[in-house]
């Protein structure tokens, strides 16, 4: 299962049942408290996939539409902004990211990459952003068919294709980025 399988799911209702609750560390981060034995019958996906579902619910409050993004951890705005980023670009392509978050995962985005070690996906990335860069004032309209030079649409083409190419590799190396950093994401309730 891919990682962009994540977003065409509706919430699954695990057979393990996980039960979770966030709860504030001294330091007023976050994290996930799970029960040793739910947590143990997932797979890798089930990981992530619970961990991206408890992180935009907390992330984007649905109630009081207040981002809590900046209460996020190092590792789950790592998570996070690759998930939008991949989301839009999976969905949509480069340019689709760029009308929906303008420039506001530029930065996170890079940094994510690279936590991850992701160089290959942090080059088609950085490229990407340089390309928006030359071209903000079309990029940034509410058209969906923003008018690029073509040097510069053919690009952005083949980065496209080079994404989608990385999907199998960028997802093991977040599957593993949170495995090394799971306590950064959940408490382990015994």
């Amino acid at each position: 299962m891919k990682l962009l399988d994540i977003f065409k799911q509706k919430k699954k209702n695990y057979s393990i049942n996980i039960e979770f609750c966030w709860i504030k560390l001294p330091n007023s981060e976050f994290r996930i408290k799970v029960n040793k034995k739910n947590i143990e019958g997932l797979s890798d996906f089930e990981l992530l996939q619970m961990n991206h579902e408890r992180i935009c619910d907390f992330c984007c409050d649905k109630h009081t539409g207040i981002s809590n993004f900046n209460k996020l951890n190092k590792s789950q705005r790592t998570l996070y902004s690759i998930f939008i980023i991949v989301g839009d670009v999976n969905n949509g392509g480069f340019i689709q990211f760029f009308q929906n978050t303008k420039d506001e995962f530029f930065d996170g985005g890079l940094m994510a990459f690279t936590l991850i070690k992701d160089i290959k996906t942090h080059k088609i990335f950085s490229e990407a952003i340089m390309i928006y860069k030359r071209n903000k004032k079309f990029l940034s309209a509410e058209d969906l068919d923003a008018p690029l030079n073509k040097s510069d649409e053919r690009r952005l083409d083949k980065l496209e294709e080079k994404f989608y190419d990385l999907d199998d590799e960028r997802e093991k190396k977040l599957i593993r980025y949170v495995k090394e950093n799971l306590s950064d994401f959940i408490i382990i309730k015994e």
